[in-house]
């Protein structure tokens, strides 16, 4: 009799999954390490028995033969996706989830809930040079209106326009992630290579909210900026009595998180799992 199947209470809809950090953390929970494969064997046997009477010319009595069969069921499954449900279940057993943000230290692995986001801006950096052709047009024209009233001449505004265009190309432009969790912004970015579906799709079929609610795994990494002194300030510290360069590269990558990276109010992470709960219709 085939044993009875556990209730399912949901399925698990993955959208991203970060399979490498998922596999280093599986490794250190199971002493076997990483689950590749799940194989199970069933074996059925049959037994039969057959009685001859021997002739009264040979002898007087019985013979029995026996007849067996013994057929072997192997099945072997792919645990790829039962992998990260495995490991979520034995972090949650072994108290490693913080599930509020406000109290869980920098570094621990953080469950939450609610509103996703995503920001492909990817898509922005082989339109630069035309949006400065488009910026440069308009302030031609804007400027030879205005150089017909005051003759002014606009061409160093043109020139800094297609300076800052080819600035802006070489700021990083990677896929962005909003996580509204309560009134707590999380913001990190994403490989595209590690979601399910291509973000063409989401942008496509959403814009840039994904409705419903979301669950997302992660290392929390940043919290929202206070005036404390912490070690980002010792590090300027350390580069205003160094060398110029130290200083400069430090000012130029503030600018540039300030500019694409995350906001001043926003706690940072790095995501493993990112998934919504896909529930059995109600009786």
């Amino acid at each position: 009799m085939e044993p009875a199947l556990p209730i399912t209470e949901f399925l698990y809809d993955f959208t991203y999954l970060d399979r490498e950090r998922v596999h280093s953390h599986f490794a250190q929970l199971f002493p076997d390490g990483l689950l590749t494969q799940i194989k199970r064997a069933q074996q059925t046997g049959e037994k039969g028995e057959a009685r001859v009477k021997a002739s009264a010319l040979v002898a007087s009595g019985n013979a029995i033969f026996g007849e067996s069969t013994l057929e072997t069921l192997e099945r072997q499954y792919d645990a790829a996706w039962t992998l990260p449900i495995t490991l979520l279940d034995r972090l949650d057993e072994l108290s490693f989830l913080h599930r509020d943000l406000g109290t869980a230290p920098l570094g621990q692995l953080v469950l939450i809930r609610g509103a996703l986001q995503l920001l492909d801006i990817r898509m922005l950096q082989s339109m630069w040079d035309l949006i400065a052709r488009l910026m440069e047009r308009e302030a031609r024209q804007s400027g030879n209106r205005q150089s017909r009233r005051r003759g002014q001449d606009t061409g160093n505004e043109l020139a800094s326009f297609k300076d800052l265009a080819e600035i802006i190309k070489k700021i990083p432009h990677p896929l962005q992630m909003n996580f509204l969790c309560g009134d707590d912004l999380i913001w990190s970015t994403l490989s595209a290579e590690k979601l399910t579906m291509p973000p063409d799709d989401f942008a496509l079929k959403h814009s840039s909210v994904i409705p419903g609610e979301w669950h997302m795994l992660a290392v929390l990494d940043a919290r929202p900026d206070t005036h404390d002194v912490s070690a980002a300030d010792a590090f300027a510290g350390f580069a205003a009595m160094g060398s110029g360069l130290t200083s400069g590269v430090m000012q130029m990558l503030d600018g540039i998180r300030n500019a694409v990276g995350r906001p001043a109010f926003a706690f940072g992470v790095t995501p493993l799992m990112i998934f919504r709960a896909v529930r059995p219709k109600s009786s």
